[in-house]
């Protein structure tokens, strides 16, 4: 049968060799780690850590090649038996690898030559619950960066809005609204300077009603790239853009009321623009089918004057407006030029007779008074020589008779009144013939 031991003589007796026995077995376990799962290399890739970059602002320093050196890839190379590797490169664990840089102190290095760029070291470091495992970082590459300071300045700037696009046809948008107009710029130095815009885009492609965006505000330098290291002091703008619905009225034709001056007489009278394109309610479009100039008071006047009206004061009543880039005035252009009197002597030989029966004679005197009067233009080009006159001599009695002598003038001359003469008819073989002023014959 067993013999039962005692538990307190299971662990004191052959102590020595219960030792002994615990001892060796550690010895094969270290032998086996160290044979079975030996130290190896391995290279992990992660991206650059900035810290303290709050602290280097704070004394008015930005870096300027932040963004390169955060997209710069850091190569850690470590060493470590297998497991511990194994257990690194699970991804939460590779994610805790970094390569850091710490800027804290970059404020008391800065000088006053901007443009001299500070080498900095990197260190790299491994997530803390793997710090049981034999991890050594044998190498960091690189293991030194330049870092560019500038300084950390702030610039008001200008919102201005990029349309995208037009309104249905038939509408037409308004100015559009900014809130707030302005937005504060922060950044480095240098890149402030080259800030050209700061631009919303709002798409107004076919809108029939207002359009209301909230845009990220975009700043672009001046080759229209746009900067993406600048920040602002507010993350989104309000833009409200009015669409309306436009429609063309016209303009009538004023009334032209008194006269010019005494020797003056009005040639032309026109007005610009006969239309005019107008965008509001739809109801106030329906209402307003024309402007209505006023009159125009000429009394007076001695040369070519230009009237304005402003249009919008016709609109005042409704909610509607001239669209932009149309002319706001019309201008009503009266012509006036002075009239000229001018006297001429036809002579008689320059008269043609028609219609005179056969076997008489036509006496006329030797020279017509002729008064003409027209504007000072349409003389300039006269010539009296180009003036035709005739008589109608066929209903015409023997002796003396009064006639009209007519004349063909060019247009915009014309006779003061009828030119009227006493003419003689008489037979060929008659002698006696009474005078009649200074009369020469015609056959």
């Amino acid at each position: 049968m067993l013999k039962r031991i005692k538990a307190d003589e299971w662990f004191t007796k052959n102590l020595g060799w219960k030792i002994f026995s615990v001892a060796l077995a550690t010895c094969m376990w270290l032998i086996v780690m160290t044979t079975q799962t030996p130290y190896e290399y391995k290279t992990f890739t992660t991206s650059l850590t900035l810290l303290n970059k709050d602290v280097l602002e704070k004394s008015g320093l930005v870096i300027l090649n932040q963004k390169e050196l955060e997209q710069s890839k850091i190569q850690i190379k470590v060493y470590a038996q297998r497991p511990a590797l194994t257990e690194l490169s699970k991804l939460e664990n590779k994610k805790l690898i970094t390569a850091k840089l710490n800027v804290e102190n970059f404020d008391i290095l800065y000088a006053k030559d901007i443009s001299a760029p500070i080498t900095a070291s990197i260190t790299a470091s491994v997530p803390t619950p793997l710090q049981n495992y034999d991890i050594e970082v044998v190498t960091v590459s690189p293991n030194a960066t330049k870092v560019q300071l500038d300084r950390l300045v702030s610039a008001t700037k200008a919102v201005t809005v990029d349309r995208i696009g037009e309104p249905k046809k038939g509408y037409v948008a308004m100015q559009p609204v900014v809130k707030p107009e302005n937005i504060i710029v922060t950044g480095a130095e240098s890149q402030i300077k080259r800030i050209s815009s700061v631009r919303v885009p709002v798409d107004l492609t076919n809108a029939t009603y207002n359009v209301t965006s909230q845009v990220k505000p975009v700043i672009y330098d001046e080759y229209n790239n746009e900067m993406t290291t600048l920040s602002f002091n507010t993350a989104e703008v309000s833009v409200l853009t009015v669409i309306n619905k436009q429609s063309n009225i016209s303009v009538v034709k004023p009334t032209i009321v008194g006269s010019p001056a005494s020797g003056y007489a009005v040639v032309s009278m026109d007005w610009e623009p006969k239309t005019v394109t107008v965008v509001g309610p739809e109801t106030d479009l329906n209402s307003v089918k024309s402007i209505v100039l006023p009159n125009v008071d000429i009394t007076g006047l001695t040369q070519t004057t230009a009237y304005p009206f402003d249009l919008r004061k016709y609109l005042l009543s409704t909610a509607l407006n001239i669209i932009n880039g149309k002319p706001t005035e019309a201008k009503v252009t009266v012509t006036v030029e002075k009239e000229l009197e001018q006297t001429y002597l036809i002579a008689q030989k320059d008269i043609t007779v028609e219609g005179l029966p056969d076997g008489y004679t036509l006496y006329l005197p030797e020279a017509v008074p002729l008064t003409l009067v027209g504007l000072e233009s349409a003389f300039k080009n006269f010539d009296i020589d180009d003036v035709k006159a005739k008589v109608d001599a066929s209903a015409l009695a023997l002796g003396t008779n009064k006639i009209d002598v007519s004349f063909t003038l060019p247009e915009g001359i014309a006779q003061t009144e009828p030119s009227s003469i006493n003419v003689l008819v008489a037979n060929h073989h008659d002698d006696d013939v009474p005078a009649v002023g200074t009369a020469t014959p015609q056959p």
